[in-house]
């Protein structure tokens, strides 16, 4: 398959948020999910510099801030994206940027944050690379990809093809996104089960299938069988990249 260019996914995905904004929606994750996370997880602190990466319009950013973290940096390959989100939220700082060429210091932030980011990269080794640089040691890259299983029949089944794979070029399994990780360095890598079950993610399911993800006993499950990977990626002192 022939690599494509930098440009194609900026203009891939400034194309997708103009239309989605057109119509109002402002959100292509599930804040309230992340935010879930984030709350269970009890690993951010108000005074952490902050970094979320992919961040849309700064929607997660915003929820943060309100909750007393006013040390973020919200980052988006699509400028209209960002655009709409300095209109929105003026007193966020969001900036336009790849995800694989993160354009701060090394050892600059305490926590980095990405939710339904890592399966759209067509890099995923050079995104958790500089990931790894600009973290402080001890840092934490807190995240959330689909599993490929799922999402490839889903997307699939909504696209009735597989137009999906122009935007969800890096679906991953739980081991080849350990793998992933440890090439970078990352060594210490959790996964934490959080009920996919939300409204958000209900309502794109026939009904049918509503049903039976509801009867579904997800906390029980392994981690190759869950909807998505919530991480827990930590950046060990003795990391050497």
């Amino acid at each position: 398959m022939k690599e494509k260019s930098p440009d194609y996914y900026k203009e891939l995905y400034n194309t997708a948020w103009d239309s989605a904004l057109k119509l109002s929606q402002e959100d292509y994750g599930d804040t309230l999910q992340s935010l879930e996370f984030l709350e269970k997880i009890n690993l951010l602190h108000t005074d952490d510099k902050i970094l979320e990466i992919g961040c849309g319009i700064g929607k997660l950013c915003n929820s943060l801030h309100n909750k007393g973290f006013v040390n973020l940096i919200g980052t988006d390959i699509s400028l209209n994206s960002i655009n709409y989100g300095k209109t929105k939220y003026p007193q966020l700082e969001l900036r336009v940027m790849n995800a694989d060429k993160l354009e701060f210091q090394d050892k600059s932030f305490d926590v980095c944050l990405s939710f339904d980011l890592i399966e759209h990269l067509p890099d995923i080794t050079e995104h958790f690379n500089e990931v790894n640089r600009i973290l402080k040691p001890n840092g934490y890259y807190l995240f959330q990809t689909p599993n490929i299983v799922f999402n490839s029949i889903l997307e699939t089944w909504k696209a009735r093809g597989f137009k999906w794979k122009a935007y969800h070029p890096s679906l991953q399994f739980p081991w080849t996104l350990r793998r992933a990780l440890k090439k970078s360095g990352f060594m210490k890598v959790k996964f934490i089960r959080i009920p996919p079950l939300s409204d958000y993610k209900l309502i794109q399911l026939p009904g049918f299938l509503r049903l039976v993800f509801k009867a579904i006993p997800w906390s029980s499950l392994p981690v190759s069988l869950q909807i998505g990977f919530w991480c827990i990626v930590t950046k060990e002192n003795n990391n050497s990249i």
